[in-house]
């Protein structure tokens, strides 16, 4: 199983490399891993998924 600190790395590394389309690589990847019945990769792949859209939310409150 994959720690939390390592699905938050592997998400902050994918928005450096890929950016704005981190988010859609990370589908590519969760679809590539169901493809092959990889389901611990699938389920990996949907974390690092989730975190990305975390990371990539703006920031909530009032701006100044």
């Amino acid at each position: 199983m994959t720690v939390d600190a390592d699905i938050w790395r592997a998400a902050r590394l994918l928005i450096k490399q890929h950016g704005e389309n981190a988010q859609i690589v990370s589908l590519e990847r969760h679809a590539q891993m169901l493809m092959r019945q990889d389901f611990d990769g699938a389920e990996m792949w949907s974390q690092i998924g989730e975190a990305v859209k975390e990371l990539q939310m703006p920031p909530l409150g009032r701006a100044h």
